[in-house]
């Protein structure tokens, strides 16, 4: 991993969460999303088929948030899961 927290050079490890944040690139466009690496084939997926643009890094999805917003006040919550 990078300094700045974002993989250029490797693959996600077999171990974990198959999915990640990562930057994809096509035609000049640069943007986010989250993909799942496929580890026996060796790429990305797309909602269950490859992925058809190029992906520059991956990083961890970062932890889900801990409350929720409803009728204009957070509400903190304990994840049970």
């Amino acid at each position: 991993m990078e300094p700045d927290g974002w993989n250029y050079t490797r693959n996600p490890p077999a171990k974990g969460d198959a999915r990640k944040l990562v930057t994809l690139e096509q035609d000049g466009m640069i943007w986010t999303g989250i993909r799942a690496y496929h580890h026996q084939g060796g790429y990305w997926m797309n909602g269950g088929e490859p992925e058809l643009v190029k992906v520059l890094a991956w990083r961890d999805l970062p932890e889900p948030a801990k409350g929720f917003w409803q009728g204009g006040k957070l509400y903190r919550t304990a994840h049970n899961g």
